[in-house]
């Protein structure tokens, strides 16, 4: 299969470029900037977020994945955010369907949903609080302006983590991958809360179960969108416990978590519906194999991270 890949440069894109290309499908992807690629990956150089896109691809897509966005960090200058998320979209929408795309899978987020207490379904009312959350469901809107040209879905996942193949993409504001990092370079943890928020988290192998059930089903509906999770969840403070287990494993040695704030005092659990997830036929996961599955990325990132540290120490 063809399959045009945006954001291969990024947290999930690597993950997902990696794994579809280890399967035999033949990848091109499309980026502002050149970067490292596996052998065998067509390279096309454009920015998406150009007025008019010069780029012609040669090879007929059969599918489209849109991963490229600015992070919740970007999103801070609001016109950026605009500019990627929601015209870069669109940009990408053209794009694959001038090249033959008969369907496109657009990863947004779940901060398009008010923050509230219970479950999370479809059926929740969208109210994005940030530019983060609002461009993203603007893009969203696009992708659907678009079901009558091709089959369209919209995934938006939950807290995804894994053990990145390259340390240098920056996304170690996001837990549990800021935690590991903090755990190797000072020994403790930090939570600036009570850590009793709770939330969702999905490990990077299921989420590539579900995309790669996604490819090969045949979908009965122009237009379909996920929640993409686990289905269960812990609290932050659980996570941080989970890291200091892993840190200590790999280290040999203790790791404090520093508690720094009693609120909140009670948070409301929020958990994420998967029905519809559960349509594409791939075993959910339960708490304990999240857990463990948290465990062992965990053990892998600070053994990554403790190697990195120890060469750089060596070359000074």
């Amino acid at each position: 299969m063809n399959i045009l890949l945006t954001g291969t440069s990024g947290f999930l894109g690597r993950f997902i470029l990696n794994d579809l290309h280890r399967q035999g499908h033949n990848i091109i992807a499309v980026s502002r900037s050149k970067h490292q690629l596996p052998k065998g990956v067509s390279f096309y150089q454009q920015d998406l977020t150009q007025d008019k896109l010069s780029l012609k691809i040669k090879e007929k897509i059969d599918l489209c994945i849109h991963l490229a966005a600015a992070n919740e960090i970007d999103c801070q200058d609001a016109k950026q955010a605009l500019m990627v998320n929601a015209w870069g979209t669109k940009q990408c929408l053209e794009l694959a369907h001038q090249a033959g795309a008969k369907r496109f899978i657009y990863f947004s987020t779940m901060r398009v949903y008010k923050a509230q207490a219970g479950m999370i379904s479809l059926d929740n009312e969208i109210d994005c609080t940030d530019d983060y959350g609002l461009t993203h469901y603007y893009a969203e809107h696009y992708v659907r302006a678009y079901q009558d040209r091709m089959n369209t879905v919209i995934i938006r996942p939950s807290n995804v983590f894994g053990s990145p193949d390259d340390l240098s993409i920056d996304r170690w504001s996001l837990v549990p991958g800021c935690f590991c990092k903090e755990a190797v370079e000072k020994g403790s943890i930090t939570l600036r809360s009570s850590g009793k928020q709770t939330r969702d988290f999905l490990p990077i192998k299921q989420l590539l179960k579900y995309i790669n059930a996604l490819i090969v089903q045949r979908p009965t509906e122009p237009q379909q969108c996920f929640n993409m999770a686990s289905g269960t969840s812990m609290t932050i403070e659980e996570v941080a416990k989970i890291v200091q287990k892993a840190y200590e494993i790999e280290s040999g040695k203790t790791c404090q978590i520093d508690i720094q704030s009693k609120e909140p005092k009670e948070a409301s659990a929020i958990s994420i519906d998967i029905k519809e997830l559960n349509k594409l036929a791939v075993t959910s996961l339960t708490q304990e194999e999240v857990k463990e599955a948290m465990l062992q990325s965990c053990r892998e990132v600070i053994k990554n991270l403790q190697t990195a540290k120890n060469e750089t120490w060596t070359d000074v």
